[in-house]
């Protein structure tokens, strides 16, 4: 699954804070270093993530492969 997924599901969850120890907390992980690492060395296509989180995972694959032809 990565890091991608469950700090998005952190980012749209109840936790109160939104930084790195905390997200780290609700991904169930113990310390933050995934989350941070995903923050500062990932590069963001801000529609696809949207798209992704939008269409089923099955779209999703197909709207991916699709962008990269």
């Amino acid at each position: 699954m990565g890091t991608r997924t469950p700090y998005l599901k952190g980012i749209v969850s109840s936790v109160e804070r939104k930084n790195g120890w905390q997200l780290a907390e609700h991904a169930g992980e113990s310390r933050p270093d995934g989350m941070q690492r995903l923050l500062n060395s990932a590069v963001w296509d801000a529609d696809l993530v949207r798209d992704e989180s939008l269409v089923p995972t099955f779209w999703s694959a197909w709207v991916i492969r699709k962008r990269s032809w």
